[in-house]
């Protein structure tokens, strides 16, 4: 599914009494890292600092955190909750849910947890609340955008209980869970997968839509982005991303394929953290971009 870029999920948690993170003492605070520490018992490696790698850094969310050594999921520490669960993968992988899960219930069975019967795990977050869980997908909505249908998809998308924003990458949108009350875990799952499902089948009718008018205007449009990223001296992330956006186009339409690895080493380049590229930065860009797109293959 070339439109779902990512899958991210948390698993929100508390320590039972403990107060919430923002009027915790900085001595019940070692105190908690202590029980993390004794749970997982050498499982996770501290990470302190920011990774230039996609895949890590959607990992990575507090000054404090704890990752696995296949890098896969993480445990990040005082940030809006006492423990922070965070599980990602390419594409649309509820395998991510698996595994946050997996780290969640082992936790569950060697802390306690402050939980109530009636209203499920308590978080100082209302929307947390609940399950304790949040979903999130980026998926690319390029078509839907271009035929100006994106307000309404986000007016739907807020009835239902999520919320759709666009990312730093152009007309690539994050779509979250946005309440966890009075659902199961497998609830929220099946009605995630389900809407994100439907959200891709109404970008892939935009696009045929787009096909049918325009089929010329967007074969060229891959072709074009195709030929820069493969032979421009230098790249910025602004470019880059507009370009993968046209290479998504080319994917979805079936005139050209690329390798899932390539794909995502392409999603990780165009991120920048900083507003500011310097030329050195876009000749690197531009050399690594070029190196990629030799595997793209033409249908």
């Amino acid at each position: 599914m070339n439109n779902v870029v990512f899958t991210r999920v948390k698993f929100y948690r508390n320590v039972k009494d403990y107060k919430f993170t923002r009027k915790l003492e900085p001595n019940k605070k070692q105190e908690i890292e202590n029980l993390v520490l004794n749970a997982v018992n050498g499982q996770m490696s501290i990470v302190q600092n920011p990774t230039a790698d996609l895949a890590k850094r959607k990992l990575i969310e507090t000054n404090k955190a704890y990752i696995s050594t296949d890098n896969k999921i993480s445990l990040n520490l005082f940030g809006d909750e006492h423990l922070t669960i965070i599980s990602s993968a390419f594409g649309l992988d509820l395998s991510a849910f698996n595994n946050a899960k997996a780290l969640a219930d082992m936790l569950g069975n060697k802390i306690s947890l402050s939980f109530s019967d009636q209203y499920g795990y308590l978080m100082s977050d209302i929307t947390h609340l609940g399950a304790g869980v949040s979903l999130e997908c980026e998926v690319n909505l390029s078509s839907l955008k271009s035929i100006g249908k994106i307000e309404q998809v986000k007016q739907n998308l807020t009835k239902l209980g999520y919320t759709l924003t666009e990312t730093e990458q152009k007309n690539i949108y994050l779509i979250k869970t946005n309440c966890n009350l009075g659902l199961s875990e497998t609830e929220l799952v099946g009605d995630f997968e389900k809407t994100i499902n439907k959200i891709v089948d109404l970008e892939t009718e935009s696009l045929n839509m787009l096909d049918i008018n325009k089929h010329d205007e967007l074969v060229d449009k891959v072709y074009r982005s195709l030929a820069i990223m493969g032979s421009a001296y230098m790249l910025n992330t602004d470019e880059l991303n507009v370009y993968i956006t046209n290479l998504l186009t080319g994917l979805n339409l079936g005139i050209v394929k690329i390798k899932q690895e390539d794909l995502c080493a392409l999603f990780e380049l165009s991120k920048n953290d900083s507003e500011f590229i310097s030329v050195a930065q876009a000749k690197e860009l531009a050399k690594q971009v070029k190196n990629i797109i030799k595997g793209v293959q033409y249908v």
